[in-house]
């Protein structure tokens, strides 16, 4: 995790703390992608704490009676517990390491993986995004690292929830160019590397191809 130097104090909210060395590296931070590089450590449970009172507010404005509803009254704080350390988990967690393999027979056959249960949720309303996905990687004849990982599905089932925990538009995951071509399970030994998503969008089945 990158170390940065803030010119704000304590008393700055740690979402503006964030923003500010965002733009001062003039770093994007679109609903889909990690800002997990410009988080400090123990910022994520006062950030959580920020989101809490943001959606105290969202509830109170619903005319929602938090005080005497006993079913409401901690929502506030489970719902920003779940999008920060579930929903989009991914964009404030850095990527997982991945284990490499030697590929010791030299394999260059097509070797998919699927399928694998994913999550997400949709940027624009935000609404669930609940569906399966299988990934093919063809790799080349010398050495291939990623061989046995990519047979027994580590990469995939281990960093689905890093790149798939982020609101995304529709259609996202198989268009953005960081995952797998840049991501977890990228290695310049592969020629190809394939996705075929098939999602559940809110109301209704979304083919992603």
């Amino acid at each position: 995790m990158a170390q940065h130097t803030d010119k704000s104090d304590d008393q700055t909210p740690v979402a503006d703390r964030i923003r500010q060395r965002l733009l001062a590296a003039r770093k994007r931070y679109h609903a889909n992608d990690s800002i997990a590089d410009f988080i400090e450590p123990g910022e994520l449970d006062l950030l959580q704490g920020e989101v809490a009172d943001k959606l105290q507010d969202v509830l109170d404005a619903l005319v929602i009676d938090t005080k005497s509803d006993h079913n409401t009254q901690d929502t506030a704080r489970r719902v920003a517990k779940m999008l920060i350390s579930e929903v989009f988990r991914g964009r404030y967690a850095p990527m997982p390491p991945v284990t490499e393999f030697p590929n010791i027979d030299q394999l260059n056959e097509l070797m998919i993986v699927g399928p694998v249960t994913v999550r997400s949720a949709c940027s624009h309303h935000p609404c669930p995004i609940i569906g399966q996905l299988w990934v093919g990687v063809m790799p080349k004849r010398s050495t291939c690292n990623l061989a046995l990982p990519l047979l027994s599905g580590s990469p995939i089932t281990g960093s689905r929830w890093w790149f798939w925990g982020r609101p995304s538009g529709r259609g996202f995951a198989v268009r953005d160019p960081e995952w797998p071509r840049r991501g977890p399970i990228h290695h310049e030994q592969h020629r190809r590397t394939g996705v075929f998503p098939r999602a559940f969008h809110g109301h209704r089945l979304v083919d992603l191809r």
